[in-house]
């Protein structure tokens, strides 16, 4: 077996292990006393599942007595206090006294290492830490991670340079989410139960939209869920008038803008920049096969200095045309093979645009690394006869976790400033996603995570690949048809969480 593989199967037995620890149940009871918010709960849950793995009790029992020893020590020869880790939390003992703001004196760092080491005191200094943190945390979200962990007691790596301490929380707090494990567990199983009010749903969508096209018989509409703690698609579907063809699930379509997650996670790895940074909406001309073209919007304006965040949000084509170009065809092609996507792919910037077809399960490939702090991971069919074509480097680190989180601010820039505004109207927290509407109105998609655990796409096209008309003058989008159809998903998912 390749010594990669061997240490990937090593990253996941320790994320196993540590997501697998049993937190002693006083802790509640002793948050609940602490007035613990959920995010101080949530972050003390997380460092007490990496220092309980790292630590067994014996562990903390010969450090506790280490202190104590250098403190007497320090006594006897009126040596200097040493800044030891104590405790379920491990913190260090000069360094508690320091946020409190107490005076280094022996006295003092002897009720201090007491008093980390009991449950309560522990506890209490955490939260202190944690809120002296915040208080004068004043970077963006993705950072709070990796600031926090070099803050408090994480700088190095964990278990023989398998992980880091940083990238262990992260996967901790948002992607394992441990703590609604069992809520998790409790929504595939009611989902499984209401399948068939999930189907009406859908179908109910779909008649609405019928409602204004011109070839109603064509229509049809494809759902596809997966869960990212079982690895495994929980529901694919095609809906309303397929003609024995299943477009998405076994047949593949045009995925549009869609494919510009896979380009903003390919430029932002290459190019470690932050979300609000501008490139340029105006004309421009590129040159394929001997003929010049000139891209274009899909409104057909151009808004001059841009922010990434607000061109990934309102799917703008000129500003993926550029960051293409900056990347190079060459090097986004290599990341789409990274990621699973084998079909031929253009050797041209209009790539930027997703002008080939894919399948659900590749597309949702492209999402994946975004949800898994930058991992490829192919969801396992929940049908065995449907190919998957899960590719032999399923598992490798294709992104940074600064990267994804990255992305994933860019998916919830979505709903709140672009193209799939509609799903902010009533849930201002959704996580948001990426639409996708193809060349001559063929294809509508959106893409994107339901919550920490779900994620997956909607698809809504005619079956025989005919542009999609409609009879109210309206023009078709993803924005109209494809959005509403998920924003039923996302309430159907609320309901029962």
């Amino acid at each position: 077996m390749k010594p990669e593989i061997l240490l990937e199967l090593k990253r996941q037995s320790v994320i196993n292990s540590v997501i697998s620890v049993a937190i002693p149940k006083d802790y509640e009871k002793i948050f609940e006393g602490l007035k613990f918010s959920n995010q101080e709960k949530k972050m003390a849950f997380a460092v007490l599942k990496i220092e309980l793995t790292a630590r067994p009790f014996y562990a903390r029992w010969a450090e506790f007595l280490v202190a104590f020893f250098s403190y007497c020590k320090s006594l006897l020869a009126v040596g200097e206090l040493s800044n030891y880790t104590v405790g379920h939390f491990q913190i260090g003992i000069k360094t508690s006294l320091n946020w409190t703001n107490s005076k280094i004196t022996p006295k003092n760092y002897l009720k201090r290492l007491m008093l980390l080491n009991t449950k309560e005191g522990g506890a209490k200094i955490f939260k202190l830490a944690l809120q002296i943190f915040l208080k004068s945390f004043k970077k963006k979200r993705e950072d709070l991670v990796k600031e926090f962990a070099e803050f408090y007691n994480g700088k190095g790596e964990f278990r023989d340079k398998t992980l880091t301490y940083r990238e262990l929380l992260h996967i901790l707090l948002f992607n394992a989410d441990f703590y609604l494990k069992d809520v998790y567990k409790e929504l595939h199983k009611n989902f499984r139960k209401s399948v068939n009010e999930f189907d009406d749903l859908i179908n109910l969508r779909l008649k609405k939209i019928e409602e204004v096209v011109v070839e109603k018989n064509k229509l049809c509409a494809a759902v596809i869920l997966c869960s990212s703690s079982k690895r495994k698609m929980i529901h694919s579907k095609v809906y309303g008038n397929t003609k024995n063809t299943f477009p998405v699930i076994h047949t593949r379509r045009i995925v549009a803008s869609t494919l510009k997650i896979a380009l903003y996670s390919a430029f932002l790895e290459k190019f470690p920049i932050q979300t609000d940074f501008e490139i340029y909406d105006s004309p421009m001309s590129i040159l394929w096969m001997d003929n010049k073209i000139e891209p274009r919007n899909a409104d057909n304006k151009f808004r001059g200095r841009v922010s990434l965040e607000y061109a990934f949000a309102n799917s703008i084509n000129i500003p993926a045309i550029q960051l293409i170009q900056r990347l190079g065809v060459e090097n986004f092609i290599l990341y789409l093979r990274k990621s699973g996507i084998q079909v031929p792919l253009p050797n041209t910037p209009l790539l930027a645009l997703g002008p080939v077809k894919l399948t659900g399960a590749e597309l949702l490939a492209t999402l994946s690394p975004v949800l898994t702090s930058g991992h490829l991971s192919w969801a396992r069919g929940e049908d065995s006869n449907i190919d998957l074509n899960i590719p032999v480097n399923n598992g490798e680190r294709i992104i940074s976790t600064n990267t994804a989180d990255k992305i994933k601010h860019l998916l919830g820039a979505t709903a709140r400033v672009g193209t799939g505004k509609f799903l902010n109207r009533d849930n201002s927290e959704v996580l948001g996603g990426k639409t996708g509407t193809s060349e001559n109105n063929c294809d509508f998609w959106f893409v994107g995570p339901v919550n920490n655990d779900v994620y997956g796409l909607v698809w809504i096209g005619n079956y025989d690949e005919t542009p999609v008309r409609t009879s109210d003058g309206i023009e078709a989008s993803s924005s109209r048809f494809a959005v509403p159809l998920w924003s039923d998903l996302l309430r159907f998912f609320a309901d029962k969480l």
